[in-house]
């Protein structure tokens, strides 16, 4: 089962030669947080991403999972009618 709850899920930490190579944003949302694909576990497949910015040091961003994949992350946005 797959938690969307940002404060259930467990935080990832990257060192700053992942940025911009294995951490990659696509949206930016309020307050300066960003929605982002992460290659870092898979370079094929990647996982969809929340950055807080908050929590987050300059070349030391902080991560939690949204979807496991992009595709995942798609069909959630579909309403039930859609589908």
């Amino acid at each position: 089962m797959l938690q969307t709850s940002l404060g259930e899920q467990s935080r990832n930490v990257y060192d700053e030669d992942l940025i911009g190579s294995e951490l990659f944003p696509i949206a930016k949302l309020a307050w300066g947080d960003y929605l982002c694909l992460n290659f870092h576990y898979d370079k094929n497949n990647p996982s969809v991403d929340f950055l807080d910015y908050e929590e987050s040091y300059e070349c030391d961003p902080v991560t939690s999972k949204i979807a496991e994949t992009f595709q995942e992350f798609l069909s959630m946005l579909l309403s039930k009618n859609t589908k």
